[in-house]
């Protein structure tokens, strides 16, 4: 891989995409004001659409300090342009295993990266939204959520994703809320930062037609007795803006919140326009 790109935030829509290799890896690291966020970025010879990944929990000590970019391995095998993005909210100072964007309570890494992946989009040549979906299991799910929130006519793929991350594993919830939220209960912050801690409360305010696909393993307690019936709920309630929201179940015991299989996520991605 060639040596990172940096680019401040102002600079972005001057950057020329085209001078990136078609098929091969390319690091970039777009500097806002506040936090950096690091991207792969993968232009495919030939593609007319991107997929935009986002990390689940990062293994901290496997990752030891350097961003992480799950799923880039198989950038081979995925026809489409595609933009990996690593969560300012996993890296320093805390390194912390599951960030949901989170950098402080008044600071959302989701609404800078929305505004860096649609710049990019359009330099590798995606300028319609139609042509770019969002992609995420677990906290990545609601990362690609977040991300679609600001992009009207795009789409998400979505596995076993958390809703609010302030209803996750307690372990999870509360390395983040005291790193920071100054230790605010879970309760508090739902009241004082309702968009941000459900990104469904995000998607009702912008009330943009959805097209989500959603693959939840109901063999996965968490997964079918809280996140489950919470996106359900949120379908019954905004009628008009899910008619192109679906919901897929499957049973896989032994996987429980993981998320699908190599092939079958490969088939999503695959398929991630057949709609368009």
């Amino acid at each position: 891989m060639a040596e990172t790109i940096v680019i401040p935030l102002a600079d972005l829509r001057g950057f020329d995409a085209g001078r990136l290799t078609p098929d091969e890896h390319h690091r970039l690291d777009v500097v806002t004001d506040y936090f950096t966020i690091s991207l792969l970025v993968v232009p495919r010879r030939g593609a007319e659409g991107l997929v935009v990944l986002n990390n689940g929990a990062v293994d901290q000590e496997r990752a030891a300090g350097a961003p992480v970019f799950q799923r880039s391995t198989w950038s081979r095998e995925i026809r489409h342009h595609q933009i990996y993005v690593h969560d300012p909210a996993t890296g320093a100072p805390d390194f912390l295993s599951l960030g949901w964007g989170q950098m402080s309570p008044d600071k959302w890494a989701a609404f800078y990266i929305g505004r860096v992946v649609r710049a990019l989009a359009v330099q590798l040549g995606v300028r319609e939204a139609r042509n770019r979906a969002y992609f995420g299991s677990s906290a990545g799910g609601f990362m690609a959520l977040a991300l679609l929130a600001d992009d009207e006519g795009a789409s998400a793929i979505i596995n076993n994703a958390q809703f609010d991350w302030t209803r996750w594993m307690a372990t999870g919830v509360n390395a983040l809320r005291h790193a920071r939220f100054g230790g605010m209960l879970p309760a508090d912050i739902r009241e004082k930062h309702p968009l941000t801690a459900n990104v469904l409360n995000l998607l009702a305010k912008r009330a943009r037609p959805l097209r989500i696909d959603y693959h939840v393993n109901v063999a996965s307690t968490h997964d079918r007795k809280q996140d489950l019936p919470t996106f359900n709920a949120f379908v019954a309630q905004n009628p008009r803006l899910c008619a192109d929201v679906r919901v897929h179940h499957y049973f896989d015991k032994s996987a429980g919140h993981n998320p699908l299989s190599k092939d079958r996520t490969l088939h999503l991605l695959h398929e991630a326009f057949a709609r368009s």
